[in-house]
């Protein structure tokens, strides 16, 4: 079976630049949003062949064992577990948390049955994702400690926090923001807008602080509490080439940059603001977690000269980036999905050869046992992970 060129899913979400994902694939700007490339077989972004527009999941279900290879039947049967996307972010998503496999399985089957509209879950699955920064990216992610959101808000407050007062613990904290009455939600917005417009000095960084990100989110969503999560979130940085690791339960909003993201093939989000996208408040508070977040970035190690693996433990995804020079890969039982960055390369295998170049997206079927890259340029590959089955 030969390597074959994919076209990817593009999703126009609203947060979405109109110039980066285009740019990528040697395509037009059209002015219109391209928040993220999907390369997989999720049903709500199928990929196709590219020569013949057949979709992922009815050329796979033909060639199960050739493309997955038996490992993968045996633990996944014919269903593609991870999702690599490219990510455009120039507005802050929503506000979001994603479930575990219990909760996901039990939402799904409950929604289904009750036909409840509009759905919250939209599959079964569990949702584990890591981010790859391609620029500089600011993301707010899990909570920080009691002490300093309190703290923080009390500065914001100017001392008008008796509502606060009774807050032993982060749920608390974050429930009682939740549930303000109409009254005071207003007196915690307008303090909150004076804040972020008080000594507003600009400050040259890449990054945006808690304050700018806090105006921005003021600007999209004025009546919306949760602008306050700037200062209830850790506050993360990532410069290109760092990971940050977002697993279900952790509350977290991606704010600005460009990314890879790689993650279980499941689109369940469940949004509790800064958003015009449903939002389920009950179910967020069920599934959320409230430790807080130490914001570590994700640990790489290097397995070849030319290749770098994320060290995340997850039994559903694996993300490998590699850059110039030449790269031999054996010993493969596990089906790939690869996306070209930038640059150019060829692939050598089975006495064949497949040339590709930035914005090409190449699925590698298990049935090719090794392969040799020349490359110059940077490619990332996602395949199955070798974490232990949930």
């Amino acid at each position: 079976m030969d390597m074959m060129k994919l076209r990817g899913a593009i999703q126009p979400y609203a947060w979405g630049d109109s110039s980066y994902i285009p740019s990528l694939l040697g395509r037009r700007d059209t002015g219109r949003p391209q928040a993220e490339l999907w390369m997989g077989a999720h049903p709500n972004g199928m990929n196709t062949l590219l020569e013949t527009a057949e979709p992922l999941d009815s050329y796979i279900a033909e060639h199960a064992r050739q493309i997955l290879g038996e490992k993968h039947l045996g633990r996944y049967g014919t269903r593609f577990p991870f999702l690599l996307k490219v990510l455009s972010i120039e507005t802050p998503l929503s506000l979001q948390v994603h479930p575990d496999a219990l909760r996901a399985e039990q939402g799904f089957s409950r929604e289904q049955t009750s036909q409840k509209e509009p759905c919250t879950y939209a599959d079964p699955y569990q949702k584990d994702e890591v981010l790859y920064a391609l620029d500089e990216v600011t993301a707010l992610a899990g909570f920080r400690d009691i002490e300093e959101s309190l703290s923080l808000l009390s500065e914001i407050l100017d001392g008008s926090t008796d509502v606060l007062n009774s807050c032993e613990d982060l749920e608390q904290l974050f429930t009682t923001l939740l549930h303000l009455d109409t009254e005071e939600r207003r007196l915690f917005l307008e303090k909150l807008q004076h804040y972020v417009e008080k000594d507003n000095q600009v400050v040259e960084s890449p990054f945006l602080s808690a304050k700018q990100i806090a105006h921005r989110l003021l600007e999209l969503y004025p009546e919306d509490i949760m602008s306050y999560a700037p200062f209830l979130l850790r506050l993360v940085h990532l410069r290109p080439g760092e990971a940050l690791q977002v697993q279900p339960g952790m509350l977290h909003a991606y704010i600005s940059g460009h990314a890879v993201e790689v993650m279980s093939s499941s689109d369940n989000v469940l949004r509790g603001g800064l958003t015009g996208k449903h939002v389920d408040i009950h179910e967020l508070l069920e599934v959320l977690t409230y430790a807080p977040f130490d914001a570590k970035k994700v640990r790489q190690e290097a397995v070849s000269e030319t290749s770098t693996r994320l060290a995340v433990h997850s039994s559903e995804f694996s993300l490998m980036v590699t850059t110039s020079g030449h790269s031999a890969f054996t010993d493969r039982i596990y089906v790939e999905i690869v996306c070209v960055l930038e640059g150019e390369g060829t692939f050598t295998y089975n006495e064949r050869e497949l040339r590709v170049q930035q914005g090409d997206i190449i699925l590698i079927p298990a049935s090719i046992s090794s392969y040799e890259l020349d490359l110059q340029g940077r490619i990332v590959s996602a395949t199955v992970g070798d974490g232990a089955d949930a």
